[in-house]
């Protein structure tokens, strides 16, 4: 099943300025769906509490992704993507 993926404009912006692939973003949420589904993949995942409780935050390298996943719809939803200080604010 193919996965609808929706980036915010700040997230999209991000991406832009600092010459992110598209299909890297990609090709990281789609092993996060594999690992939340029992596959063994080495990615730092975590499910995240208090007002982001429904999202999780994927760690590559300085850079967060907080992202919302809909199993049900096939659909995730990038909320933020930002280095490691800025992306909570």
């Amino acid at each position: 099943m193919k996965w609808q993926i929706e980036i915010s404009k700040p997230s999209q912006k991000f991406i832009t300025k600092n010459n992110i692939r598209d299909a890297d973003i990609i090709s990281h949420l789609e092993k996060a769906i594999r690992k939340l589904r029992g596959q063994d993949e080495k990615i730092d995942l975590k499910k995240m509490k208090g007002e982001w409780k429904d999202f999780f935050r994927l760690r590559i390298g300085k850079i967060r992704i907080i992202f919302k996943i809909n199993f049900e719809k096939s659909r995730i939803f990038v909320d933020r993507i930002d280095f490691r200080g800025d992306v909570y604010k």
